[in-house]
């Protein structure tokens, strides 16, 4: 699920590549309460490091994450930006 992916990519993120975040969230996600509570924090993280996308305020959390979805998860990830891979 999304909100898993968000844990792992994170994770990754913080302690092999020495990301930062490069924005803030303010709670963009109007679905957000329907997640795991101890898996919040790594969706709002997610966005801060511009990992992880949601679409029109919603994040998706227990919807699988798309083989299409984590490769652009991905490459955000290691370019360190937030960049739309979809163009």
């Amino acid at each position: 699920m999304r909100q898993e992916a968000a844990k792992i990519l994170v994770e990754f993120g913080k302690n092999v590549l020495c990301r930062k975040p490069i924005q803030e969230y303010l709670n963009e996600y109007d679905d957000i309460g329907e997640v795991d509570g101890t898996l919040k924090p790594f969706i709002e993280e997610a966005y801060e490091y511009g990992i992880l996308r949601g679409t029109k305020g919603k994040f998706r959390p227990r919807e699988e994450i798309t083989k299409q979805e984590f490769v652009a998860a991905a490459m955000r990830l290691f370019i360190n930006e937030n960049v739309d891979v979809y163009r």
